[in-house]
């Protein structure tokens, strides 16, 4: 069984390439070759992730300290990021339909930062598909990365102040993908309208000219 996961795992990941290399070859179906390219390697890259986690770590509350901030640890999560809403699976279903309809709206209707959008947009959805995977074939998300603060010092003071404990709630790649796209999806997408016509041409964005003087020839 193990063996015909990671075999479909390899498959989404060459799959994925194969779409990069699709969307650079021909510019007209690039926002959806990226797209797509970023959903399946970020769901390979979370699954893999979580196989590997889960084989080594098999009981509840397993740990595997990396650093000394940094441990693997075997954690069941019945909610969403970080333990979030536990026990809404209704909630859950209706936000993983919505994400998988107005992540590919969002993708359609970009008209600034196309590419950077594409991405994102599928590494957001890859996180969502990856948790929603989770949570219909175990029931529950598994989770594995956790991270704390040192026993003393500022960061355990500042940290135990505000969470009344040192350590990080325990989450996965699906929900770095989620937190960082949005993160990227509020900050970042953003340009010009210009260059958002060069490239969809796939053309090199025009540089801008400065404002001439008055008088100064044309």
């Amino acid at each position: 069984m193990q063996t015909l996961i990671f075999g479909a795992l390899i498959l989404l990941l060459a799959l994925g390439g194969g779409a990069f290399v699709l969307g650079k070859r021909k510019p007209w179906t690039q926002r959806w070759s990226l797209m797509l390219g970023a959903f399946l390697i970020g769901l390979a890259l979370d699954l893999v992730s979580k196989e590997v986690a889960f084989h080594y770590l098999p009981e509840p509350r397993d740990t595997h300290r990396i650093f000394s901030w940094w441990s693997w640890t075997h954690a069941r999560n019945w909610g969403a990021a970080f333990g979030m809403f536990r026990g809404k699976h209704t909630f859950f279903m209706v936000v993983t339909l919505v994400a998988f309809v107005a992540v590919p709206y969002f993708v359609h209707v970009a008209r600034q930062r196309i590419k950077l959008t594409a991405v994102v947009m599928g590494l957001i959805l890859a996180g969502v598909a990856g948790n929603f995977w989770d949570r219909m074939v175990f029931g529950y998300v598994r989770d594995f990365i956790d991270w704390h603060t040192p026993p003393s010092g500022f960061l355990y003071d500042l940290t135990t102040r505000f969470f009344d404990t040192n350590t990080w709630p325990t989450f996965n790649v699906a929900d770095i993908f989620i937190t960082c796209g949005a993160v990227a999806a509020v900050l970042f997408l953003g340009q010009p309208e210009e260059e958002v016509v060069a490239e969809e041409k796939g053309e090199d964005p025009a540089p801008s000219q400065a404002p001439q003087a008055p008088g100064a020839p044309a």
